[in-house]
């Protein structure tokens, strides 16, 4: 299943390479993207039946993709083709779904139909009384809805015992439960300091983080849905990163312990684990090389330094743990990006293209006694050496001049 999501990988990676680059000219454009991108990511993770009941979303997104990003849309819609050829070279791993009695469709009906109208009822009175009611009340209204959907749940899940509606409805009190804080924070209930734009902004973040991803492992464990906690890990890292923001700590030593705390997953995960941190955790190894970027020259070098080699440090443990060809390709390339950045800062003159070259050949040299099999990493880790050899070479030669 892996193979038949490579171009689908791909295209989220040209998706976060646009939306980097043009981030400082079109930034809803490149947040677009890069959202797109996460969606194609979090689809990569799914088994053959998750697959199967999601294909279609394959080609809405594609379709989008053709007028946005043409080069992206084109992988995606070739990554549905080959997803759909392994589903149908693959039908008999499919689940086939449990028949629901006509008498419980009925009822499960008529309650969608009801609810759809509740929803759509409280959407025009609030449209149209918003401005006018006070911080309260809309509050209380929030708690309501998501009170009513919970028990919506409980309902379906004791007496309909229809699992999709069971979980639709969770997840739709669990998200007016999350919107009823984010209107806490963003009112202002508490104050103007414990808010989204107030001195107390990283707190307002972190708990809001919190309550959305203690519900994103609950639903995950009630429910046994194991891509959830992709979104559950990603809100741990967020909540990691808004705490030590909070605390005040430079930004670069936040990027530093983040790659820290990276480095300890991929170090005791085994490597045959289906373990979802592990799988968050590359993918933050991965993102993380963009605000490093963006803001490596602005603080201390040596900080900028010991971030980088122990992202490469990183990296090479990923690399002893993978046999994706994502991974092959990037995992090379984000190494020499980090020499790059983690020496030019230093300021040591004559001696920085040395200590560059010789960083350079130890990871070389790594590659090419862990890599022996793996000829796409051992290409890319080539291309990249040589290149890499000749900026030192002629930067060199100018030093000299």
């Amino acid at each position: 299943m892996k193979k038949a999501y490579n171009n689908l990988k791909i295209a989220s990676i040209i998706n976060f390479i646009t939306a980097a680059l043009l981030y400082f000219i079109f930034p809803k454009y490149s947040i677009t993207l890069a959202v797109i991108g996460i969606i194609l990511l979090y689809f990569t993770s799914f088994d053959i039946n998750q697959a199967h009941k999601s294909k279609w979303w394959l080609i809405l997104i594609g379709v989008l993709l053709v007028f946005i990003n043409f080069i992206s849309g084109i992988f995606v819609l070739i990554g549905y083709d080959t997803v759909q050829s392994y589903l149908k070279d693959n039908n008999n791993l499919i689940e086939k779904e449990e028949e629901i009695d006509k008498d419980i469709k009925r009822i499960d009906l008529l309650l969608k139909l009801g609810i759809g109208m509740v929803v759509i009822s409280g959407i025009l009175f609030a449209t149209t009384t918003w401005e006018v009611m006070n911080n309260l009340i809309k509050l209380i209204l929030l708690l309501v809805l998501g009170t009513l959907f919970i028990g919506l749940s409980i309902f379906s899940e004791k007496k309909l015992k229809i699992e999709k509606t069971t979980y639709s409805y969770w997840l739709l009190g669990c998200a007016f439960y999350v919107f009823t804080w984010v209107a806490v924070c963003h009112f202002e209930y508490f104050g103007s300091l414990f808010s989204y734009s107030g001195s107390l902004s990283d707190l307002a973040y972190l708990t809001t983080y919190l309550i959305a991803t203690i519900l994103l492992f609950i639903t995950s464990k009630k429910f046994d849905i194991k891509r959830l906690l992709y979104f559950a890990y990603t809100g741990l890292y967020l909540i990691i990163y808004h705490f030590l923001n909070y605390i005040a700590i430079d930004f670069m030593i936040i990027m530093l312990i983040i790659t820290i705390i990276n480095l300890v997953c991929n170090l005791i995960i085994k490597k045959d684990s289906n373990s979802y941190l592990l799988k968050v955790s590359r993918l933050v190894s991965y993102f993380i090389i963009y605000p490093i970027l963006k803001n490596y020259h602005a603080y201390t070098p040596i900080i900028v330094f010991a971030t980088s080699i122990t992202n490469i440090i990183n990296l090479a443990v990923i690399s002893t743990k993978t046999d994706d060809f994502i991974d092959n390709l990037l995992i090379p390339i984000m190494s020499y990006i980090y020499v790059y950045v983690g020496v030019s800062n230093l300021g040591l003159d004559a001696y920085s293209n040395l200590l560059f070259a010789g960083i350079f050949s130890l990871i070389s040299i790594f590659i090419r006694f862990t890599k022996k099999d793996k000829k796409v990493y051992i290409t890319t880790n080539q291309i990249i050496y040589t290149i890499g050899i000749l900026i030192f070479y002629f930067s060199s030669i100018e030093n000299d001049i």
